[in-house]
């Protein structure tokens, strides 16, 4: 077969949009009426420096929320948990991938391989879902928009405006393009859509 005759397949269509949005005081950490620094816990960096053995993962706990200064974005706390259990279950994936384990046959090993593979994808899908959650909480955006939307709805969701009208289907909306292009940086994510 030549190039020719190989077809790419059609590009995506896109037809949605970003919505736009603005900061709230819910984006800073306060003492007062003095910022002690922004309401978002790095996740991503501190996972990569981790990975790296360069860094450690930050532990926060929801009691730490009545200290002043402390963090107020409840995403915070759920991103640091699943982060420690992420750690985890990549240091079980390490150790099962580097220590024989002669006792299991091929299928014990195929079973878990794929289990350990499986928790590794589950919890950093739910790691970059919290990230984008965090972002949000930092918006004006209402929590009741997002606060229920599992990763796929953040990346690709109805429009909240535009409701089906005479039977035309709405606008598709991803807040992961929609946070990112103030900064242009939606076509790292998505397709720009303004």
């Amino acid at each position: 077969m030549n190039a020719e005759n190989t077809k790419r397949p059609p590009a995506r269509e896109w037809h949605g949009k970003h919505l736009s949005w603005s900061y709230r005081p819910h984006a800073f950490r306060w003492d007062g009426e003095q910022i002690e620094g922004i309401n978002f816990l790095p996740l991503a960096r501190e996972m990569r420096a981790w990975m790296m053995q360069r860094g450690q993962l930050s532990y926060i706990s929801n009691s730490d929320r009545e200290t002043k200064g402390r963090y107020t974005n409840p995403y915070s706390y759920s991103g640091a948990a699943l982060s420690l259990v992420l750690g985890r279950a990549i240091n079980a994936y390490h150790d099962y991938a580097t220590t024989p384990t002669p006792d299991h046959t091929a299928v014990d090993a195929e079973v878990e391989r794929l289990r350990l593979y499986n928790e590794v994808l589950l919890y950093t899908a739910r790691i970059c879902e919290v990230a984008i959650k965090q972002l949000l909480y930092c918006t004006q955006f209402p929590e009741s928009r997002y606060k229920r939307m599992a990763l796929g709805a953040l990346l690709e969701s109805p429009c909240p405006d535009c409701k089906k009208k005479n039977g035309k289907e709405p606008h598709l909306v991803s807040l992961i393009g929609t946070l990112a292009h103030p900064f242009h940086l939606c076509l790292e994510f998505d397709h720009c859509a303004t």
